[in-house]
Formats: structure tokens, sequence, C-alpha cells
């Protein structure tokens, strides 16, 4: 015999009942998802970039656009759920129209919006922005500018004895100290210079190294902003500059004096112009420069005559000091007023040449030479009385003389110690003809 089912034990059975109200709600769901009426609005980002290239009529020319040019468009479409919420970004495509951009400056370009994948079965409604501006320029390349210092942020801490130095910029990526800048031509063209530039107010007491930014200025000394522009040694726009302090020292000047004669007072001969100068520069230079300039060179007193009264010293300082007022040359001049000078010849012979060095039982033959054109310097009565008696010649030979030499003498004043003979370069290079035996 069959068994009857029962329509009571089956709605009290509760797996059935639960695996029955699983199915209709599923059946339910798929009619509501693919039914006519399930039609739904989602807003979706979409991401463009706006750029010229080689493609384009003004990217051939050298355009570019400048600064901001990735743009997000906000795209509302319209579709049934099961097809929109599948949609992302990437199956939507945002295009400028670079049709409008014909020149420099700031463009709005229209935006359109199409699909971009297979998935096509929804509308695309509307999006925003429909314009995108952007910063047009041509693009201009090799424009090169001189670096110049600027620290006047900076001051010392003592103005009374230290200032700021002359600043030394690291130039090893430039060397030649020139920068080459990149960049949109209407930046370009409005700069005048470019300066490393300490851009924060500081106190120094000593010398300071630092970082410093390249900046570029117009004509009237305002900053162009270089944000869109490449410099090509220096990509990150910063510099090492060093900034000494300096210190303010007012050096005398001096000189040494050899074959002064006993008589003369070579203080109230001579005058030193200038006799001091001031400068400028680290405390360890100018230590090693005031020894320098205290000893300029030696003087060979017998160079000086009225006809010949000064000498020259150059004054050349290295490149970390500098004077704040300094001729090239310090000049040593001899007072001429009351000094007379007058030609004789003297013959230097036996009776007048004096030989020093000789061995016991050594003599010395001399050879008569005379002496022609000998300039004689000194006080004016003094040089009216003198005559070619008073000149005497002295010679020194080696401790192991030659038999036969030529010596260069020395050529004294007797009777007046304030007459002196002017060394000519011809009467330096004169000489006496020796015999030893």
């Amino acid at each position: 015999m069959k068994k009857r089912i029962s329509f009571t034990k089956f709605l009290h059975s509760d797996k059935l009942m639960m695996f029955i109200s699983l199915l209709l709600a599923i059946v339910i769901w798929f009619s509501v998802l693919v039914g006519p009426a399930n039609v739904a609005d989602r807003v979706l980002t979409v991401k463009m970039t706006v750029t010229l290239d080689n493609n384009s009529y003004e990217g051939q020319r050298g355009l570019r656009v400048l600064g901001q040019n990735e743009f997000e468009v906000q795209v509302s479409v319209r579709g049934r759920w099961s097809i929109i919420s599948r949609l992302s970004g990437e199956d939507l495509r945002a295009t400028p129209n670079l049709s409008a951009i014909i020149g420099p400056g700031n463009v709005s370009v229209p935006i359109s919006v199409d699909y971009n994948s297979d998935i096509t079965n929804y509308e695309i409604v509307s999006w925003s922005p429909r314009l995108a501006t952007v910063e047009c320029d041509y693009w201009q390349e090799g424009t090169t500018f001189k670096v110049e210092a600027d620290v006047s942020a900076l001051k010392v801490s003592d103005p009374e004895t230290a200032q700021i130095g002359e600043p030394v910029i690291d130039q090893s990526a430039f060397p030649s100290g020139v920068v080459t800048i990149d960049g949109p031509k209407t930046v370009l063209s409005q700069i005048a210079r470019v300066v490393a530039r300490v851009d924060t107010e500081q106190t120094l007491s000593v010398t300071t190294q630092m970082d410093v930014p390249l900046v570029a200025l117009n004509d009237k000394g305002e900053m162009v902003d270089l944000s869109s522009c490449t410099i090509k040694e220096v990509p990150g726009g910063i510099v090492k500059m060093t900034v000494p302090i300096w210190q303010d020292r007012r050096i005398k000047l001096g000189y040494t004096l050899v074959n002064v004669p006993s008589g003369v007072d070579p203080d109230q001969v001579l005058k030193l112009e200038p006799s001091e100068i001031e400068v400028l520069g680290p405390a360890a230079e100018l230590d090693a420069i005031e020894a320098q300039l205290k000893n300029l060179g030696t003087v060979d007193f017998r160079t000086l005559s009225i006809d010949h009264p000064t000498v020259s010293f150059p004054l050349s300082l290295p490149m970390t000091v500098r004077a704040v007022e300094s001729p090239e040359a310090a000049v040593l001049t001899l007072d001429t007023a009351g000094l007379a000078q007058k030609t004789i010849s003297v013959e230097a012979s036996q009776k007048n040449v004096i030989v020093n060095g000789l061995a016991s039982g050594q003599s010395a033959t001399v050879t008569p030479h005379t002496f022609e054109n000998m300039i004689l310097v000194g006080d004016e009565s003094a040089i009216n009385a003198i005559s070619a008696a008073a000149i005497s010649f002295e010679v020194t030979v080696a401790e192991t003389p030659d038999r036969k030499a030529w010596y260069t003498p020395q050529i004294k004043v007797n009777l007046r110690d304030d007459v002196w003979v002017y060394m000519s370069d011809a009467l330096s290079a004169e000489r006496i003809y020796i015999e030893i035996k």
C-alpha cells in the first residue's frame, strides 16, 4: 500500500521550508535585478591628462602645457544596476579638445567623455568639469645666467671690528660661474639676473658654510617664479656658499735699507706712501699679510739719486684679503731738497784699490781701469768740495782665489759720511782685473 503525502507533514518540515524560502528569495532577487524597473545612477571618476606632443600643431612648434595638466572628471552614468555596478573609471575615456590650444596663455579646453571598453549598454548622462583650464607656453632651452651672491640678510655680531666678507659659491657643478635654465619663454624673458640668496636673517661671528637657493630676479629686483623651469647644472636649485667674517685692520708698511751712509738719517730723507693700508679679511689671512707688508723688500740706498729718487713696491693682496683703499704700489721717495749731485771719472789703480782676503805672502797687482760718469750724491756743500781723490775701491778675494780674475768692487767715499755714489746699472756692471801672486 502506497504512502500518502501529507500536506500537514510538509508544512511542519523545517528543513524543507528553509530550502523553499531560500529558493523563492533567489528567484525574487534575480527578477528584481534583471527586471525592466532596475535602472540606477552612478558617478565614476575618470582621470585625464592634457599634453601637447609632436602629433599636434602647437606641440611641434614647442608649445607645452605647464603646471597642472592632470584632471579628474566626475562622470554620471545610468543603466541597469547589474551593468553599472561593474564599471570603473577605466571603462570611460575623458578626452581634451587640443584644437582649442592655439598659443601661449591660460586656455579653457573642452572635455568630451566616451566609452573605453566593450561594456557600452548604459548611458553617459553628464560630466563635470566640462572645461579644463591649462597654462601653455613655448619651451626655451639653453638660456645662461651668471650666478651672483646675495648675503644682504646677514649681519655680524660686532660691526665695529668685523664685517661680512666676500661670499664664495661652490661652483663645482658650474665651473664657469654660469647656469643654464630651460623653461617657458615668457618666464625666461623676465629674468635679469640669478643670485644665490641667503633667505633668512642671521647673525654670524665666524666663517660659516650654508645651503642657499638660486633665485631669479627681474629688472626691478622682484623674484621670478622658476617652478616651471629647470636649472640644468643644479636641478635642486640649492648651492653651497661659504660666508667669511672679515676683520678690519690697519697695517703699517715697512722695508729694509742697506748701504746707508753713516751721516744720513734715512727717516729724515725718505718717505713711504702710503705708510699704512686698511685691509679686510679673515684673521689668519690678515696675520700672514701683515708679516709680509711689514717688510716689502730691501732697498740699497745707493740706488737713489736726484734723477732716480723713488723705489716702487707692488701691493699685491691675496683674493681672500681686500684693501679698503689701496694703490697698486707703495712708493719710497728720496727728499732731494738740499741735495746735489755731480759726475766725475775715477781711475781704479794700485793706489786706491784695497784687496781683502789675501793669504800671508800673497800680493795683488791691479790693472788700472777708469770708471767713467760716476755720479756722487749728497749734501750740496759736500758735493762741491769733494774730488776724485776721495773715492776708493775695495775687493774681497775668495779663500782660494783665481790667479787672474775680474772682481766687482765696493766703491767708497772717504772724508765725507753724507755723500754716496749712485750705483746705476752701468756702474754696477763695472769690474776690476786683478792678478794675485
